[in-house]
């Protein structure tokens, strides 16, 4: 069993548990499929006032959600020869994610340690996100031959453009400090605290005349107690080579092409200078072990201004392309099957750099813009 759910012993609520603690709770299709219809139950019984998403500490204190579960969907392609399975996940973790952002009711999630990916995708429309010590979010999937998806095409610009785009380029990891700053998270407790707030919510009763506005007051007030301010520590002492290398990028007008050529030439200058912090000098090396392909599909996302839904609509037609045209299998099989990533010239992306991509591979690759 991946995906548990029940009812709360109160009744007022629907418990959901992420249970692939040997995975870090990586999802795959069954997965997502299991998550929409535990929401479509919850969304339609009238007594279940909200619901509760984590994955139990004690199984794997190191992660809540490694993201969408990639390896799956290269060893479906290696059987089947064909992309359906990795089509039908992306439509279904994508319709999972939109469901969360739009549900009527309130949704808590609490996570702790690895966050990332699809991970992210799944708890960022919930109106309560909480993040503990050991929280650590990244969106690296640059490296793997995808982009920044589940969402990410609408809410990354909901941050400083500069953030964005480090984020989105560099596949840095991010702690608590850094996600309350930006509003990615919204509640700060220690790991050990998490079991707590699920006792707490698992006896809430919520009278049927209790509305949103109360319950969600109802809701901080039982989670409250537990909540502690973390020690800042995070990129934000970086704040200024963020911004130099990164604040143009999103919303350029300059092509995406010259965007990723730009960040990935800026980037090996940065990591080579002695002035440049070493936290920050790892974080930029990844950019040049990125896909070329997936760096300049990134930069072309950074420039969409798109509703929730076209986000969605935008990055399915994305990563479809990804998976016809892309490095998706390449940095899948690098990256996380063989491991292979430390050996010269590994893996072997298509191009070697942005610069070199002809227009006929960026068009096979790019959605098409709304025009009009």
């Amino acid at each position: 069993m991946q995906i548990s759910s029940r009812r709360s012993k109160s009744g007022s609520s629907l418990i959901i548990e992420l249970l692939k603690p040997e995975r870090l709770n990586a999802l795959d299709l069954e997965a997502f499929v299991s998550l929409n219809d535990a929401l479509e139950r919850a969304q339609l019984d009238p007594k279940i006032r909200f619901v509760l998403l984590w994955a139990p500490p004690h199984l794997n204190p190191k992660a809540f959600c490694a993201g969408g579960d990639v390896r799956r969907i290269f060893e479906e392609f290696e059987r089947s020869k064909n992309i359906s399975y990795g089509a039908e996940f992306f439509h279904k973790e994508y319709l999972v994610d939109q469901k969360v952002w739009n549900f009527s009711k309130p949704i808590v999630a609490l996570t702790h340690g690895i966050t990332m990916g699809g991970g992210i995708g799944l708890i960022r429309g919930a109106p309560f996100r909480v993040i503990c010590e050991s929280s650590i979010w990244a969106m690296p999937e640059v490296s793997i031959g995808l982009y920044p998806d589940v969402g990410s095409s609408y809410f990354l610009r909901q941050l400083p453009s500069a953030w964005a785009a480090f984020m989105a380029f560099t596949g840095a990891r991010v702690g608590p400090s850094d996600l309350l700053e930006l509003g990615l998270a919204t509640h700060y407790c220690k790991q050990e605290d998490l079991a707590i707030i699920v006792d707490q919510l698992e006896t809430l009763e919520v009278s049927e005349e209790l509305n949103h506005q109360s319950l969600c007051q109802l809701i901080c007030e039982k989670i409250s107690p537990t909540l502690r301010l973390p020690p800042y520590r995070g990129w934000k002492e970086n704040e200024k080579w963020i911004e130099k290398l990164f604040g143009f990028a999103s919303g350029s007008s300059l092509a995406p092409q010259v965007v990723a050529s730009k960040i990935w030439s800026a980037a090996q200058a940065a990591a080579s200078s002695k002035d440049c912090p070493v936290e920050l000098r790892e974080a930029l090396e990844m950019i040049s072990r990125a896909s070329p392909l997936s760096l300049c599909l990134t930069a072309e996302q950074l420039q969409q201004e798109l509703s929730l839904s076209e986000a969605f609509s935008w990055e399915l037609q994305a990563s479809l392309n990804c998976l016809k045209s892309g490095d998706f299998f390449e940095g899948v099989r690098s990256r996380l099957i063989d491991k292979d990533f430390q050996k010269p010239n590994k893996p072997q992306w298509r191009f070697k750099s942005p610069s070199e991509i002809p227009t006929p591979a960026l068009a096979a690759l790019f959605p098409k813009r709304k025009t009009g």
